[in-house]
């Protein structure tokens, strides 16, 4: 059983649905990855605040659809980011748990 409270595990298993079908920057992929770290060492240590933050931020990191001239090229997300998601995943569902049982889609 995660740590979270049911809106913040719902945000939380949301966002991760939605991030490995973004395509960013690798600078803006970096910032992720430390993210989805830090959601990480929150949901390990109880951290049920800090890891309320984090959801947020990674709420906000959503790839806007206009993309600047001379930007630089987006990319998918790399492996790292989708295995980092799966382990999150699955300690926010906790043992034999799904997405149902949080009420998220």
């Amino acid at each position: 059983m995660t740590v979270l409270d049911p809106a913040t595990t719902a945000d939380a298993l949301d966002v991760l649905s939605d991030v490995p079908l973004w395509t960013l920057t690798p600078s803006q992929w970096d910032t992720v990855t430390r993210d989805l770290g830090a959601l990480a060492e929150a949901v390990q240590h109880k951290e049920a605040a800090s890891a309320r933050a984090v959801v947020d931020r990674l709420l906000l990191a959503e790839p806007s659809r206009v993309t600047p001239i001379g930007a630089e090229p987006a990319v998918p997300a790399p492996p790292p980011v989708r295995e980092r998601i799966a382990l999150l995943v699955h300690t926010l569902l906790g043992d034999g748990g799904d997405r149902r049982a949080t009420g998220t889609r």
